[in-house]
Parts: C-alpha cells; structure tokens; sequence
C-alpha cells in the first residue's frame, strides 16, 4: 500500500534529479489516501481496458485489451479474441476497452477499438462460466475509426451509448443498431476537415451549458441541436490544443452552474490545462488556465508530468465534485517522446475553489504504473471508493482506495531517510563471499532472487519489467547461453531490445568487505556498463563493461580504498546501436581477491 504524494516535496525531490529515478516511497501525504496496487499481468495486452462482471459472480471483473481476469482474485484469465502479448518497441491493436450489454440478453459486453485507423469491434459474452473459456463471437461495428481518443457514452440522450470518432474525415457517432450483429451506421456531425487516424483530442460534454451534450475536439466544438436529426451540428472553432491531447470534458469543476473544457496539450509532450468561459459567458470565448507545463519550476501544482494520453474525470475523494485523473503513458513511441525516461506517474488533480477562481491540489497516487491512451475510473469493489484501472506497456494494474490506516506501518530500514544496508551475512555456496545486508536475516536483493528489483530504482525502458527469468539467450539461440546464477538476472535488451535506454541503481550499501565481485556480461562501447559511485560525494569510482558477449563473466574489483563507505550500483544503458546493452548478476563481497570461474 502506498499513500498520496505531497507534492511539494516532490517538487523538491524533482529539482535535486532525484525524480528520475522514481517516486521516493518515503514521501509523505497530500490527501489522508491509501492505495493498493495489484498487477494482473507484467505484460503489454493493449493500452485500454473497463471494469464489469462479466461472469455474472457478483465480483468485478477486469478487461485488458485482448484478456480478460475474473476477479475476485483475477488468477483465473481468458482471451476473449486469439491474441499474444506484444513487444513494447511496438504497438497493440487494442487500444480502447469498453462495457455495455449490447445485445440486450442481460451480460455485459466488450466494444473494442484498435489501432488508431483500424475497424473496431464488438464482442458478445456467452454469460457465466462459459465467459471464462474465451473466444467470444466477435461482430464489426465500423471498418475504420479514427482519432486516438474515440470514446463510447451517450451523445445522443437516448439512455444507450454511442461510439464518437472520426472517420473518412468527419467527426461523428455510430448508433447501436436495432440488430448490433450488423455493421452500425455512422452519423456524421462535422464538415469534412483533416482529421484522420492519428487525430488527436476528442471528447464530450454540455459546452455552452443547454442541457444536450456536444462534440469537443482540439480545435473547437460542435453544438447538439438537441433533436434527433442527420444535419451537420454547428462548429465553433477554438484552438484547444494545438497537436491535441487526450479525452476531452466540458465539466463544473467550480461548482458555479458553467462547464469548463479539460484537456491535456500535447498527447506526446506537455501540458494539463482548463479552459473556463470568459464573461459574458459562452461557449466561444475562453480563457486558459494551466494545471500542469513542461517544467516544475513554473507549473503551478509543481509537477510537470509528458504524454498526457488518456484522462477520466471522476470523484475521487467523495465529496460530490468531479476532480481530474491522469499521468504518463509509457514508452508511446518506443523511446522518442519528450519525458521519455522520466517515472510513469498516475495522479489526480483535486479543484479547489479559492479566492480569484480555481486551485488544483496535485495527488500522486503511483510512480510505476501510469496510462494508456485510456485510464478508467470506477468503483472496482463496492466499497464506495473510486478505483482505477491502467492498462499500458508497463502490464496491467489495479488501483484500489482503501480507508486511512490508523497508524503508519513500521517503515522497512530501505525506506527510511538515508538509509544505507550496513551489515553482511554469509553466501552459503561453494563460491561464498557475502551479501550486503539489511539485517541479520535479510540480504540484499544483488542477486535477484526475489524475482523482483526491490533494493533497486529503474527508469527508461531498458530495465523495465526486470528480472528477467531463465536462460531466454539460449531459448533463442541454442548456442548462447547467459551463464546467470540461480533464476533471475538483469538484462537491459532482453525486453525493449537495444532500441530501448535507461539506467537502475541500487540501495546503497556499506562496502563491509575489501573485494567485489559480479556477472557482466554485454556491449563494450562507453555508453552501457556498470558504475560503482560513491553516495557521499557522487563520483564515480570505477567503471566497467561487457566484451561484446551477452554470456556473463564475473569480474573481480580490488574495494581496498573504499572500505567502510557507502556505495551504489549503476546499470546504465544509453546506446540503440547493437550491442547497446548491459546484462548483470549477483553481486557478492569478499575478505580477499576472489578467483572467479
């Protein structure tokens, strides 16, 4: 579990580098809310999922992408259309999830939208237990949508939702059909214009206050005449956005009766901002207020979190008033957007009103999850609290509120401020040596063994998803092997390929013994390697390298000079070029010069 960041001392753990490296767990609370994160699945299914029961349990179920998990516990999961997990250097072609019984026979349904100029689908659900066999029929909606923040609500006022897009260069909705297993009809609502499939920034929501809801993109709305008709809808043009955002709302965030229009700047840089209506109110001229810029020095919440790509608004802390959830979506473009290295934060925006208008208390709610080009706020458990489901390259994560704890958890000594592993305990191998160490019972995680990288702090794509589990060299190729000890080891191509950079550094520890030693094993160029630094000072004290070869060979180092100080471990990957990469296991202490074998 883990509370709400307070934000100031994140702006200041931003400015001394250290956000770079991931959200200090030790950070202390914004708002009195405790969260429990659960992760489905490590893998990339697709960038979107929705939250029902599907197996008519009683039990909340998840959809992510192409799977399904069936809760309470979500071990139990299905593909509900043939699918495998994709390599994030790449795409999903599922990147909307969402839930409604289309069909009418009482179970919940799954609409599925692709990539972004794909067609998008419906898929039945055969209800019950069969639901969790998979495979679901599957029928198509349209052929080809557009934009990459489609969404699926009630335009129309009609109690039924529909599917909002662009496509063949309009904007415009398609309807369920009286028989939903043919393709839906599409009504257009815009002139057509340049809006294709990469399209960015679309939404819904009573712009100028008439009681119908309206179509909103980054470059202006169109007005609902409140009937049901096949014209064209008014357009009012207003640079939202230049290269567009995300999903967009017109929603009271103050409370005054008037909507405002919510959206982020740039769906692949920066930029969170409001729009309220200028005086006299319409809906035509705006004045712009920013949550969040490029830099946390003039952002006024003191975060300034890239690639906005997927927004909700919802109630989060149950006071009847809609607040702003959104974050970071990983590795979008395999390695080429602003921010990209930076932690894939999940935050929500609290409005406050205040004299002179509207303040955004910021709320981090995780560091290690972030969005998709969809994030979907529901009650998950019935318990009252919103819950939040991402879905992205970083895997498949549930965020649960749960009520404030009565007192603090007793903090683990890695989580204290400064805390340095002092101790050693014995490796009881025939190669022995020593583990830095926690406690007497509890080493440190330098051979990877807990199958996790606790005691480590990645960031980038390079380290993402780590440890990796087995010899996956020689699954490839026969001929190669890792020559890792144990299960796990560390290796910075293994999931992102070279293409993928990023660095993860360790705990520090107290060099408590004269020798080291380790595995190594990768590229030898100067822009991948190992760093062992000295925490006090931060230099580097020396370095080392791979020998073109991904078998690792451990490598012994003379600690003499550095005994009794605190030290740190850096893996570093910066290079896309072959051989752009580091692999890395088990390291140990030694009284004298190891010999290694």
């Amino acid at each position: 579990m883990r509370r709400t960041v307070n934000p100031i001392l994140l702006l200041v753990a931003c400015i001394t580098g250290f956000a770079g490296g991931g959200i200090d767990p030790r950070i202390g609370l914004a708002e009195e809310t405790v969260w429990s994160k659960t992760k489905l699945s490590k893998l990339f299914h697709g960038e979107g999922g929705t939250l029902a029961d599907f197996d008519g349990d009683g039990h909340t179920d998840v959809a992510a992408g192409y799977m399904a998990f069936f809760g309470p516990d979500f071990k139990t999961s299905a593909a509900i259309h043939p699918a495998k997990p994709y390599n994030i250097n790449g795409y999903s072609e599922y990147f909307f999830d969402f839930n409604f019984d289309i069909d009418g026979d009482g179970d919940q349904d799954i609409v599925m939208v692709g990539f972004p100029g794909a067609a998008a689908h419906w898929y039945r659900n055969p209800g019950g237990a069969k639901s969790r066999e998979g495979n679901w029929e599957r029928f198509t909606i349209m052929d080809i949508v557009d934009n990459e923040s489609p969404s699926f609500a009630d335009l129309t006022g009609d109690g039924r939702p529909e599917l909002l897009c662009c496509s063949g260069g309009h904007y415009g909705y398609a309807e369920i059909p009286t028989d939903p297993t043919q393709k839906w009809s599409f009504h257009l609502v815009s002139d057509p214009g340049p809006y294709q499939r990469f399209t960015h920034g679309m939404g819904i929501g009573d712009v100028n206050d008439d009681g119908h809801k309206d179509m909103i993109a980054k470059d202006g709305w169109w007005q609902n005449p409140g009937n049901a008709t096949m014209d064209l809808w008014a357009f009012h043009p207003y640079d939202f956005s230049g290269p567009g955002g995300a999903q967009m709302y017109a929603v009271d965030l103050d409370d005054d009766g008037k909507t405002e229009i919510v959206t982020s700047l740039a769906a692949h840089g920066y930029g969170l901002a409001i729009y309220k209506k200028a005086e006299p109110s319409s809906g035509d001229a705006w004045v712009r207020q920013d949550i969040m810029t490029d830099k946390i020095e003039t952002s006024p919440t003191g975060l300034a979190i890239s690639q906005l790509h997927a927004i909700d608004i919802a109630d989060m802390d149950g006071n009847n008033k809609p607040d702003i959830v959104t974050g970071k979506r990983f590795w979008a473009h395999n390695g080429n957007d602003a921010g990209e290295n930076d932690p894939p934060m999940l935050v929500w925006f609290k409005p406050i009103v205040v004299s002179g208008g509207l303040r955004f208390s910021p709320n981090v709610i995780d560091s290690d999850s972030g969005v998709g080009t969809q994030i979907l706020v529901r009650d998950a458990n019935g318990d009252g609290r919103m819950d939040i489901l991402s879905v992205s390259k970083r895997g498949v994560h549930l965020l649960t509120q749960t009520a404030p704890l009565n007192k603090s958890p007793v903090a683990h000594p890695r989580d204290r401020d400064g805390a340095v592993a002092e101790s050693s305990l014995p490796i009881g191998d025939s190669f022995g040596g020593f583990r830095p160490a926690w406690s007497d019972k509890e080493p440190m995680n330098l051979d990877f063994e807990s199958g996790d990288t606790i005691d480590w702090t990645a960031s980038g794509g390079a380290f993402f998803n780590q440890p990796i589990q087995g010899d996956t060299l020689a699954a490839r190729n026969k001929d190669s092997k890792s020559m890792h000890l144990g299960e796990y080891w560390v290796g910075s191509s293994e999931v992102g390929t070279d293409i993928a950079m990023g660095d993860m550094v360790s705990h520090p520890f107290k060099l408590t013994h004269p020798w080291l030693s380790f595995l190594i094993g990768g590229g030898s160029g100067t822009e991948c390697g190992l760093e062992i630094i000295d925490l006090a000072s931060g230099k580097v004290l020396s370095t080392f390298h791979g020998k073109q070869n991904d078998s690792m060979e451990r490598i012994a180092v003379d600690g003499r000079s550095w005994v009794g100080r605190p030290i740190q471990i850096r893996l570093y990957d910066r290079s896309r070029d072959g051989w752009g990469h580091i692999n890395f296991d088990d390291l140990r202490l030694h009284d004298s010069e190891p010999k290694p074998r």
